[in-house]
C-alpha cells in the first residue's frame, strides 16, 4: 500500500513473449531486460505502472552483470557485448572488444558476474572465454577504454557497504591453484601470511602492444613508450623481460 509499489494482485508483462532477465533501478524509473528487449517502468496514476520499450533488438543476457555507473548510466552484458543506457538512449560502448568477444562461451553468458568499483572508478564484468566452466576473463571498463585481467576466477562479486569499498571476489586466484574462497580484490595483504606472500611476490604481468599498423603492416612503426608507475613498499625487485613480434624469446632483460 506506500507510494511507488505494486497493488495487490497486480501484474506487468514488459515482454509478453520473453522471460525476464534483469531488472534494475535508475534515473528514469526501473529498467526490466529481456533477452532481446529493453523497457522502462514507471508509475502510471495512482496505483497503477506502464512499461515503455527503449529498445526491441538489444537486451541483457546475465542478470548479475548490470550495474549503475558514473554520470547517470546503467551499463550491462549483451549477446554480442556491452551497452549502456543514460537516460536518453541506449548504447553500444565495446566495439573495441569485438575481437575479444569471439572467445567469450556463449552457453555460459548467464553466468557472468559484476562490480562496479567506487575507489578506482571502474565497471568490472567477469565471463567465461574458451570454453572454461568459470569466468575467467574480467574485462573492465573505465568510462572512456577497456582493458583485461585474468588473474581472478570469479563466482561472484561485491563491494562492501561501507568506508572501505573493497571490491570482494568468490572463486578461484590463478596463481594460487587448489584454493577457493573469498578474496579480496587489488588490497593490501597480511604481511604475517608467508604463504601469500610468496604467491604475490611471484606474479607476472603482461603488457602487449603493437608495432605494426594495418595499413602499412610491412613497415615497422616506432615502438610505443611504456611507463611504470610503481610505490614503494618493501625492499624487493622488479624483473623486465622484454619480447619482440610475438616470438618467445627474450631480447632484453632489466
Amino acid at each position: 500500500g506506500r507510494w511507488g509499489t505494486f497493488s495487490a494482485d497486480t501484474r506487468l508483462y514488459p515482454d509478453p513473449v520473453s522471460e525476464v532477465t534483469g531488472i534494475h533501478n535508475c534515473n528514469q524509473g526501473l529498467l526490466a531486460f529481456t533477452m532481446r528487449g529493453v523497457h522502462l517502468i514507471n508509475p502510471s496514476g495512482t496505483d497503477q505502472f506502464s512499461s515503455v520499450p527503449l529498445s526491441s533488438e538489444i537486451g541483457c543476457v546475465a542478470p548479475s552483470s548490470i550495474q549503475s555507473i558514473p554520470g547517470g548510466r546503467v551499463i550491462w552484458l549483451g549477446d554480442d557485448g556491452f551497452y549502456t543506457y543514460d537516460g536518453a538512449s541506449v548504447a553500444y560502448v565495446s566495439a573495441a572488444l569485438r575481437r575479444d568477444f569471439r572467445r567469450v562461451t556463449k552457453t555460459r553468458m548467464k553466468q557472468a558476474c559484476s562490480v562496479y568499483d567506487p575507489r578506482t572508478r571502474e565497471y568490472r564484468c567477469w565471463v567465461s572465454v574458451n570454453g572454461s566452466e568459470r569466468n575467467n576473463m574480467c574485462f573492465i571498463y573505465d568510462g572512456a577504454g577497456w582493458r583485461t585481467r585474468t588473474d581472478i576466477k570469479a563466482s561472484a562479486v561485491c563491494v562492501t557497504k561501507d568506508h572501505r569499498n573493497l571490491v570482494l571476489a568468490a572463486g578461484e586466484v590463478r596463481t594460487d591453484s587448489g584454493h577457493a574462497g573469498v578474496y579480496v580484490v587489488d588490497h593490501a595483504h597480511n604481511k604475517q601470511d608467508t604463504e601469500l606472500t610468496e604467491i604475490i611476490d611471484s606474479r607476472t604481468s603482461v603488457i602487449e602492444t603493437s608495432w605494426m599498423s594495418s595499413q602499412a603492416s610491412l613497415s615497422r612503426k616506432t615502438t610505443r613508450v611504456l611507463y611504470l608507475w610503481l610505490r614503494e613498499s618493501e625492499d624487493a625487485d622488479v624483473t623486465i623481460e622484454v619480447f619482440r613480434d610475438w616470438r618467445n624469446d627474450v631480447i632484453e632483460t632489466v
